[in-house]
């Protein structure tokens, strides 16, 4: 009976409205959980995508190259060298008489710096003369001869051949005068090699004979540093030849003072040494002393970008500027430099107005994309 009871109350549950209601409430409740519990695992990957994302672009900060590009100053080691500093040696073997000047002592061209003995080489400039002078008198007798003999020709008062005689004795005697002529020249010369004048002038740097000493051919007595048309000379590093060519200015900083100078030429010879090439300079204005050392200065006439922007990629140069791609995404983009040198300045044609990437560079990979922090 209890069996019988129990089971009419369950037909009775389960056709009874209020039962039906819950059990529609109920499903449709298991529905709305699902349906929350889909869009919340999509909306999970969905932000997991975007994290993604967010990752692989990699947030820089950017500064425009106006503000990077400078002119930078180079410089050069270099020193002051007179155009001429001579040995003045001796031409002839003679005494040294005299050497009137001093070290320090400064000179004209022309004048006397040493006298040697000449008294040997005088004897023989009088000797010359003598010489020449009997040979003028011997020519203009036999020329006098000659003309009374083509006078006494046209009488028919002397025969042809004492004519020619004649005139034979004349030519000879003019060739004596030129003989005579040119021995009473180099008596001359030899003599006046008894002194030691100055080619330019100058200040006496240096007295390498004494007076009383026997002087042979060949041997320096003085020595003679020109004073004017000094030039600076410098040594240029193959790296900074462009810009030392292109430069506008040139100055010779030494002695706490600058001098202005003009190239006058760069020898196209390097040095195999310090890969140098030797640059000659010669001052506009003021001149600095001879045997100073100092630096030599010039400004690079075109823009130069920072060396600590430089980066390597692909074993090539460069830096990174914020740039866009074809669908418009911020990427970083990597410009070559050939010739760059690393922890030096470089020279690169670039917009002043291009954003180049400072913070966050060294991480950054070709046309990889960026975030901009600024």
């Amino acid at each position: 009976m209890n069996r019988l009871m129990r089971s009419s109350l369950v037909d009775r549950l389960q056709t009874s409205p209020l039962i039906h209601s819950l059990n529609l409430i109920l499903r449709v409740s298991i529905m709305l959980g699902a349906a929350i519990g889909l869009q919340s695992y999509g909306n999970t990957a969905i932000a997991k995508e975007n994290i993604q994302v967010d990752e692989n672009q990699l947030r820089v900060t950017t500064v425009p190259a106006s503000q990077l590009l400078f002119y930078p100053q180079r410089s050069a080691p270099a020193f002051v060298q007179p155009l001429n500093q001579s040995k003045l040696a001796s031409q002839l073997g003679a005494l040294l008489l005299s050497l009137p000047v001093k070290v320090g002592d400064q000179v004209t061209k022309g004048q006397i710096l040493a006298q040697l003995n000449c008294l040997d080489y005088t004897t023989a400039v009088a000797q010359q003369q003598q010489q020449l002078s009997n040979a003028q008198q011997q020519s203009s007798f036999s020329q006098r001869e000659w003309q009374r003999a083509q006078t006494m020709q046209r009488t028919s008062s002397i025969s042809e051949a004492s004519l020619d005689a004649k005139e034979h004795a004349f030519k000879q005697a003019e060739i004596s005068v030129a003989s005579g002529e040119l021995g009473l020249k180099n008596a001359q010369n030899q003599q006046s090699r008894c002194q030691i004048k100055a080619p330019f002038s100058g200040v006496v740097s240096q007295r390498i004979a004494n007076q009383g000493e026997w002087i042979n051919v060949g041997q320096p007595i003085i020595e003679l540093t020109q004073l004017s048309q000094q030039e600076v000379v410098a040594s240029i590093a193959i790296s900074d030849q462009k810009s030392f060519l292109d430069a506008g200015s040139y100055q010779l900083q030494t002695a706490g003072q600058n001098y202005p100078l003009k190239l006058r030429t760069l020898l196209p010879l390097v040095n195999s040494t310090s890969r140098s090439q030797q640059a000659r300079l010669v001052f506009t204005n003021l001149q600095a002393i001879n045997g100073l050392s100092g630096r030599l200065l010039w400004k690079a006439s075109q823009p130069f970008l920072p060396s600590d922007i430089l980066q390597k990629r692909n074993n090539q140069y460069g830096f990174f500027i914020s740039d866009t791609d074809q669908s418009g995404n911020t990427i970083a983009r990597f410009v070559t430099v050939p010739n760059a040198e690393e922890g030096r300045p470089f020279q690169a044609s670039i917009d002043q107005q291009a954003l180049i990437i400072q913070a966050g560079r060294f991480g950054l990979k070709l046309n990889q994309a960026i975030t901009l922090s600024n």
